[in-house]
């Protein structure tokens, strides 16, 4: 029915005309997904925000739905229970006492202290009306007396005592008894005919199908107006407004504007005048009052402003043949409006500037997911927070002009999906060059062309990684396979480099660019680390190379970033190797890694004043002190500096911000206070994105989303200025929800509208749920709060909506809550004072009794005590003598017994000296055999290879070794043999003393098969160590055969292919690696027999042959730590738990993971003996 009604008001427009100008950016309409279904699968026929942020929505359905931010809470409607409301919510209406009303199938009143409805149905009176419709509401107003104005499906007006919770049905019979109030075509939302409107004077005007009348509620009577008995459209009015002057507007179908005043006789129409550009230039005309009191008129086409100096009209020509009708009037005057349907049932929504006197459309699309909705637009409403709402019967639409704050500069419809990810930039006059996955673009702005080099036209990789443009007009451009020029005239050739006997810069991956000056380029380069070309003004196209990689040395082999400082001094950056500083006295670079910093990943850098900022792919954003030379500030997710630890790239702008690529989306950094701002999806940015960052000299930021190119001004991003409208959403005490309405409920209002409460001592535990009632992006709404007389400080919860405290002790407290919206702008504090009450034990007239009853005891007690202690002093003094008379006869005895302890003591003396004399021997005995134990221990040690050493060979490493006794039968051992570094984790068979031979015995010959024999294969080195040891113990097979063996793991790192070998002897390999950016822990087994004597043919020990990548990590280890006792049921720690731990632990620094393991041992011990040498190394890639 009702867009049968829409159609007929419509009638006979035309398609709207193509969009001429554009007043509002593209916006982004986008569907409410609700976690039921229940809004996404109805129509939404009404929309309403209540006075205390809340939005409501009324469906078709049995459905009706509050919305707080965070979640839905659904209201249903249930038959026969007459606290649910009544089903088809048509209207949603707040009267002036905050109380919500809502139209449907009767008039239900929500409560919000019982959080439920109460139903009220207008009576027939005395006429006979249809019993299935006149319950259905369609229109809600109210009069200055607190009266609703209700009107319904099939047209009867009812007036509704709030007061008295009354219906009068209001109606006026002709002669002829026909009923001509009767409000048929009633239309909900007053967009059209048919309208209720309640006047200052306290008049109801109405606008029926019989004309025009206003009913006086005090003397209850009826004015008419342009009456008529007969169905006449151009007695048809609709669209009734008062403007400040108390004159009634009134718009009439085609007879044009009414304008009259009862009080002083005036009556006039305003009718279209051919010819008179003040005059109106429709006859139909809706009307809207505006904030600043300004009446308009919007018809087929046309918006009119009314001129009162003029007695006229202004009128705007828009774009569109349809009817506007106004939904929402921006704050600088601006209008929302909606267009409705055309012939072929497209919908479509305007927006007219006044100001730019400019107007622009809105159409559905079937290509944009995200265009306006092609569907009936039922209800219109921009909340506090200034996002809009669509209630449609396509279900619930929003806009948020906060939201899509960035919108792609370039992007497939220019080039067509030729690349999907952009890896640099660089801009000059109009043109902007850019790398890709798919070779170099250069976009001119001016001209709109675009220039395009890949492996077609003589690049030999399409991946680009860097790219600089030198003052001679010169192209650098730096690939996956090697350094290429493109000269001015866009031809690609290869520069010749001096000194690069291999070809190096022309085949291998090239990172990094610099262009220092007109004669010294900076190149940043896998396996050849850092290098520097120089030429001569004279012979420029002949460049010098020379290479700052050495051989061998971590860190040295791949180049990144290299950059300067504000003293012109050159910085560079190794993924592996850490920061370093070119020294042009010295010709070389000197690093400056901390141990504590990992840098794997780190491959770009910005410098700021005196401090450069290192960005990381696994390890967040590091702050270096040029002038201490030391990093002195580590921002990461764990510690609340950053919302993701993976960075891609790295800009600075004039701000001070730095603008970082994470892999969940574009953060803005700010330098001064380290507070961060992370824009998303929601904000239009492709937030999977890894391409690169680039400011130019303006200012403008460039950013590679995937297929898109990004540009934005930082200062020009809309920001979300609004505060956060902080509420308390429920109260929940022992697991229970508390309302208002229940008995001993210590709420006496809802929990929004309360600032204390009182407890009983076992209402402890608390639960309170709170929203921002904020929905610009209220998923990055941030909570904080705090108890105080229990936090000390604020807790930051994130987005959590709830605090719990269970178990308070009685007492008083005040819990305290703030909230952050998306842009960092901070609520208003909100506050709730609670105070939990003792229990009655324990109250100030329990302890004045309790104080009474022991002063009544004491007394009691002395008295007692005192009749007692007479009698026990005559039973004293009668004891005296008889004991007197005792101790008299047993003193003799004494005397006697004391000659023979006499006689025995001697005796023991004497033992005791023998024992002593005994004891000294054992001593000295033990003092020797310890001190050949230890000698035995630093002979050991002696062998084992040094830290210092180890750290050069491996840049992150550690060495977890604990032995059981003085001297240990696990041992490690490190050597480098040309580009290959071998590692060695070994447990002989035993420990203590028999276990150091074994394993001294292990290292010399480790010495003799790698570092003599130059032995590199893993599985080789344990088969030729098995023959040595059998050969050395003389195991031969008999049955005196010894068992002695040695369990070993070996890996074998080689340093130009990056792969790596492993060979086992009973200990496995542990390898964390990246998969999906998700880490996965790789066990490779070893083999089942060890170093040694073994009951079976000697089988080859076998190879294994390991691809790592940057930041894997792998250990070796022997079984002691799997195997110690411990815990509370006294058992093994187990390899199950062992590997867990190495997984949780695998990100940390090398020396935290050392701790960890160390620590985690000592607390699983508790006391426990250590059962067995302990080893585990770990390394990272």
């Amino acid at each position: 029915m009702r867009k049968i009604l829409f159609s007929v008001i419509i009638l006979a427009n035309l398609i709207s005309n193509q969009i001429t100008a554009q007043v509002h950016p593209d916006i982004k309409f986008e569907k409410v997904i609700d976690e039921q279904g229940i809004i996404e699968n109805s129509d939404v026929l009404c929309i309403l925000q209540d006075h205390l942020g809340y939005i409501w929505f009324g469906t078709n359905t049995e459905y009706l739905i509050k919305y707080d931010g965070n979640t839905f809470k659904y209201y249903e409607f249930i038959l026969n229970d007459t606290n649910s409301f009544k089903t088809g919510a048509e209207i949603l209406f707040e009267d002036s006492e905050n109380n919500l009303w809502i139209g449907g199938n009767g008039l239900s009143q929500y409560n919000r202290n019982a959080d439920n409805f109460s139903i009220y149905y207008p009576e027939p009176d005395s006429i006979n009306l249809p019993s299935n419709y006149y319950n259905l509401i369609t229109s809600i107003k109210e009069d200055n007396n607190g009266n609703l104005w209700l009107s319904t499906y099939e047209g009867y007006l009812y007036r509704f005592s709030i007061k008295n919770r009354h219906f009068k049905l209001i109606d006026k019979e002709t002669k002829d008894n026909k009923h001509i109030i009767s409000m048929e075509w009633t239309y909900r939302k007053d967009f059209y005919f048919n309208q209720i409107y309640c006047a200052s004077d306290n008049k109801i005007w109405l606008t029926p199908a019989s004309g025009l009348w206003a009913y006086d509620q005090e003397n209850d009577t009826f004015q008419s107006f342009y009456y008529s008995k007969q169905k006449d459209s151009t007695k048809y009015f609709s669209h009734i407004i008062e403007d400040e002057d108390s004159n009634i507007w009134a718009s009439s179908f085609k007879s044009g504007m009414l304008k009259l005043n009862p009080n002083k006789n005036m009556v006039r129409f305003y009718k279209k005048s051919p010819g008179n550009p003040d005059s109106l230039q429709n006859d139909f005309y809706l009307s809207h009052k505006a904030n600043n009191n300004a009446i308009w008129f919007s018809s087929f086409g046309h918006l009119s402003k009314y001129l009162p100096n003029k007695d006229g009209f202004e009128t705007y020509k828009l774009d569109t043949a349809l009817a506007p009708i106004i939904i929402c009037e921006e704050n600088n005057g601006d209008f929302w409006l909606n267009l409705g349907e055309d012939f072929d049932r497209n919908t479509s929504l305007g927006y007219f500037s006044q100001s730019r006197k400019e107007f622009q459309t809105f159409f559905h699309s079937k290509d944009n997911p995200n265009s306006y909705p092609a569907t009936f637009l039922y209800d219109f409403v921009k909340d506090y927070s200034g996002c809009f709402w669509f209630a449609t019967d396509d279900g619930l639409y929003t806009y948020n002009p906060i939201r899509n704050k960035f919108r792609p500069t370039l992007g497939p419809k220019h080039f067509k999906n030729q690349f999907n990810n952009v890896t640099c930039f660089q801009e000059y006059d109009a043109n902007l060059l850019f790398g890709t996955d798919n070779g170099l673009f250069q976009y001119n702005f001016t001209n709109k062309q675009i220039k395009h080099w890949n492996t077609e036209n003589g690049l030999k990789s399409n991946v680009i990684n860097d790219i600089k443009r030198r003052e001679n007009g010169e192209i650098w451009v730096a690939t996956e396979k090697g350094l290429f020029v493109i000269n001015k005239k866009g031809k690609v050739i290869n520069p010749n480099f001096k000194g690069d006997t291999h070809n190096i810069l022309n085949k291998n991956r090239i990172f990094n660019i610099f262009i220092k000056s007109d004669t010294v380029i900076w190149i940043g380069s896998a396996y050849q680390g850092h290098v520097k070309l120089t030429t001569s003004i004279y012979k420029p196209y002949e460049w010098n190379y020379q290479s700052y990689s050495e051989i061998g040395k971590a860190g040295t082999y791949m180049g990144g970033k290299i950059d300067k400082d504000e003293k012109n001094r050159i910085w560079a950056i190794s993924p592996y190797g850490g920061l370093k500083l070119y020294n042009p006295s010295l010709n070389k670079f000197e690093i400056y890694a901390d141990k504590n910093i990992n840098f794997n990943g780190g491959k770009n850098f910005v410098v700021q004043d005196n401090k450069i900022w290192i960005s990381n792919t696994h390890n967040g954003l590091s702050l270096f002190n040029i002038d201490s030379l030391k990093i002195i500030k580590v921002f990461k997710k764990s510690n609340g500096g950053l919302p993701n630890n993976k960075i891609y790239d790295i800009a600075l702008d004039k701000n001070g911000d730095l603008w970082l690529n994470t892999n969940i989306g574009l953060c803005r950094f700010n330098t001064k206070n380290f507070t961060y701002r992370l824009f998303d999806e929601n904000d239009g940015i492709d937030a999977l994105s890894k391409g690169k960052l680039y400011i130019n000299k303006n200012e403008k930021v460039y950013y590679g989303g995937g297929n898109c190119i990004y540009r934005f001004h930082p200062d020009s991003i809309v920001k979300d200025t609004i505060k956060p409208k902080l509420s308390f959403t429920k109260l929940a005490i022992n697991g229970k929800t508390i309302l208002p309405t229940q008995e001993n409920s210590p709420l006496e209002v809802i929990i929004e509208k309360t600032d204390r409460i009182t407890l009983q001592h076992n209402q402890n535990f608390i639960r309170l749920t709170y929203a921002a009632l904020h929905y610009n992006n209220p998923n990055q709404i941030n909570y904080s709060f705090k108890l105080v007389g229990i936090d000390d400080k604020y807790q930051e919860v994130g987005n959590q909506n709830y605090a719990s405290y269970n178990g308070l002790p009685a007492g008083d407290y005040t819990f305290m809550l703030k909230a952050q919206n998306s842009d960092n702008v901070w609520s208003d504090e909100i506050k709730l004072a609670i105070t939990i009450l003792p229990p009655w034990w324990k109250s100030n007239i329990a302890y004045g009794a309790y104080a009474l009853f022991m002063l009544v005891l004491v007394f009691g007690y002395i008295k007692l005590r005192e009749r007692a202690l007479k009698k026990e002093k005559e039973v004293l003094e009668r004891k005296v003598d008889e004991r007197t008379n005792e101790i008299t006869e047993k003193n003799e005895e004494l005397r006697q017994q004391n000659e023979e302890i006499t006689s025995q003591r001697d005796e023991i003396e004497a033992q005791r000296n023998l024992a002593i004399e005994q004891k000294q021997f054992i001593e000295n005995q033990n003092t020797s055999i310890k001190a050949s134990i230890n000698y035995a221990q630093r002979i050991q040690t002696a062998m084992l290879p040094p830290e210092g050493h180890i750290n050069e060979l491996l840049n992150e490493n550690f060495i977890f070794y604990k032995p059981k006794d003085i001297v240990s039968g696990d041992f490690y051992w490190v050597k480098q043999i040309n580009h290959n570094i071998v590692i060695v984790a070994a447990d002989c068979t035993g420990h203590g003393v028999p276990g150091a031979f074994m394993s001294m015995l292990g290292i010399s010959f480790l010495n003799e098969i790698v570092q003599k024999r130059e032995i590199t294969q893993a599985n080789q080195v344990l088969n030729e160590l098995r023959k040595q040891i059998k050969h050395s113990l003389r195991q031969h097979g008999g049955k005196d055969t010894s068992m002695d063996g040695i369990d070993m793991a070996i890996c074998v790192l080689d340093l130009k292919t990056n792969k790596m070998q492993y060979a086992g002897a009973y200990n496995p390999l542990i390898l964390v690696k990246y998969k999906n950016d998700k880490p996965e822990l790789i066990e490779i087994k070893a083999d089942r027999r060890p170093v040694g004597f073994y009951q079976g043919r000697d089988k080859s020990f076998t190879n294994h042959v390991v691809d790592l990548e940057i930041g894997d990590t792998f250990y070796i280890f022997s079984d002691g730590y799997a195997d110690q006792m411990g815990g509370q049921k006294g058992k093994k720690f187990m390899s199950a738990n062992f590997k867990n731990l190495l997984l949780e632990i695998h990100e940390q620094p090398l020396y935290e993971q050392k701790e960890i393991l160390d620590k985690t041992m000592q607390e699983w011990m508790k006391g426990e003996e250590q059962m067995d040498d302990m080893l585990v190394i770990g390394v990272r890639i």
